[in-house]
């Protein structure tokens, strides 16, 4: 060979099953240290430091992948000894007899282990024991979980277009459709477009014949008329809800708080919790179809005005002020609500209205889990929670967000952007949206900007010069061209809570 090594002859069937002799182990041990010492493989391909496989992936996300899974798998079978060293649980004869010549372990690449007399030894069944069966268990689990991660890849496939549910897809047509008109009949004065797109249909009305009769709808008086008789008030579908665990002035509330004015001030905000904790009306699961609204198991605190849902980032802040107000019970129920979104879609969504499946917000559910667990020690909450949040970790660092640079000493590395999966104006916000792209001449570039401005509303800096590159300009949006370090900090803080 060009390296001046010989490799050893190919084993046979009747070789592998044999014990090697002490002169064939000596000669094996020989020929892998001259390969390791020259960088190249048995086979007499180079070796890149610290690869896991003579012939590396070409692929480098599926490459790394298999990294990551090799390197769990390896240290699951590794426990910590009383002294806090890691031993390592005898492998099975079967595993071991299928290590080839070309790959010895670790322990025979550095010494020769004492041969035994052929007279003094044992079976082989004698002399390993498999590992504890639920050891065996732990990586298979392991390896579904990065199985999972792999096929979040493809979530934005699934959720792109809005709801899943045909029903409440063509609902949301059909709002749209009233938002356009409304703004026609009513005039621009005073006109929020998120009004409409919130609206669920009356009691007894039927889309269809809504749909019909908007088309005959030309003046302020007929849509006003439409509106009243096809649609309930917006709003409607979510019902008070007096949280159980609301104290008017609660044990320990702000003990480090002397001022008795500032404490008045801040019993008058505690005081607020009732005014705005709600609950999903029992309807809303029954027909999904009727309503943009999201079911969700458990009580919500909502922002309040003309948010009349639930906002993902939000709820971080909304869970903190609920802990300073000892209101665990609601801090947890607004948390599962989180959880239960992620089971559903993938990811928390920016809000619960069936217009934000397309979007995310800052990935926080995991600091809320912590600080819930922290001020309360709920193991249950965290046994239930963290399989959500493996996978809405998987989201972020999906394909989808993910984006690989390489830095001035050519190292690579894995960071996430926001990228919504959106590219029309926001139902929520499409008059705006659409007076914006008017701007512009091409659809693409209308289809671009659309993309750009959902986003912006990913990040909940909607909107800010941050994201423009020209900062009096909304046009020039480049959001996803920007790699934010606050998104970043929050993908490693949920792998840190996770420790």
């Amino acid at each position: 060979r060009r390296d001046g090594i010989r490799p050893p002859p190919p084993r046979t069937d009747v070789e592998a099953s044999e014990p090697p002799t002490k002169k064939k182990r000596e000669a094996q041990l020989l020929h892998m240290r001259q390969v390791r010492s020259q960088g190249i493989d048995p086979n007499g391909r180079p070796r890149s430091a610290g690869a896991l496989s003579p012939v590396p992936n070409k692929n480098p996300r599926v490459a790394r992948k298999a990294q990551t899974a090799s390197k769990i798998i390896v240290s699951a079978f590794h426990q910590p000894t009383a002294g806090g060293e890691r031993k390592s649980p005898p492998r099975p004869r079967r595993l071991a007899r299928r290590r080839t010549e070309a790959e010895p372990s670790q322990q025979d690449t550095d010494v020769t282990p004492p041969q035994i007399p052929q007279q003094n030894r044992k079976p082989s069944h004698h002399r390993m024991a498999p590992p504890p069966r639920h050891l065996l268990l732990l990586p298979v689990l392991l390896l579904v979980s990065l199985l999972r991660a792999a096929q979040m890849e493809t979530v934005h496939a699934a959720a792109g277009e809005g709801d899943r549910d045909e029903g409440a897809r063509a609902l949301l047509a059909l709002l749209q459709r009233v938002q356009s008109e409304a703004l026609r009949a009513l005039g621009p004065r005073d006109f929020d477009p998120k009004l409409y797109v919130d609206l669920p249909l009356a009691p007894g009305a039927d889309r269809a014949a809504a749909e019909a009769a908007l088309a005959t709808v030309t003046t302020r008086g007929e849509m006003e008329a439409f509106l009243a008789r096809y649609f309930a008030r917006a709003g409607s579908d979510l019902v008070e809800a007096d949280p159980p665990d609301f104290e008017a002035e609660p044990r320990g509330f702000l003990p480090r708080v002397a001022s008795g004015e500032a404490r008045a001030w801040a019993l008058q905000v505690h005081a607020l919790w009732k005014d705005l904790a709600r609950r999903v009306a029992p309807s809303v699961a029954a027909r999904p179809d009727r309503h943009t609204l999201l079911p969700l198991p458990g009580r919500v605190v909502v922002p309040g005005s003309r948010f009349r849902e639930v906002y993902y980032w939000d709820s971080y802040w909304v869970v903190r002020g609920l802990l300073v107000s000892k209101m665990y019970d609601t801090a947890k129920d607004i948390v599962l609500n989180l959880v239960y979104l992620v089971e559903e879609y993938g990811f928390v969504l920016n809000g619960a209205r069936s217009y934000y499946t397309n979007r995310s917000q800052p990935p926080l559910l995991s600091s809320m889990v912590l600080e819930l667990y922290t001020a309360t020690g709920d193991l249950g909450l965290v046994r239930r929670a963290f399989p959500s949040l493996l996978k809405e970790h998987s989201f972020w660092v999906s394909e989808l967000h993910n984006v690989e640079i390489m830095d001035n000493h050519g190292r690579l590395h894995n960071l996430s952007r926001y990228q919504a999966m959106w590219n029309k104006p926001r139902p929520e916000s499409a008059t705006i949206d659409e007076e914006l792209a008017s701007k512009l001449n091409s659809t693409a570039a209308k289809e671009k900007l659309y993309h750009q401005i959902a986003s912006a509303a990913e990040s909940g800096w909607d909107f800010s010069s941050r994201w423009m590159s020209n900062s009096t300009d909304m046009t020039t949006l480049v959001t996803t061209f920007v790699i934010p370090v606050d998104l970043n900090t929050f993908i490693c803080k949920v792998r840190w809570n996770g420790t």
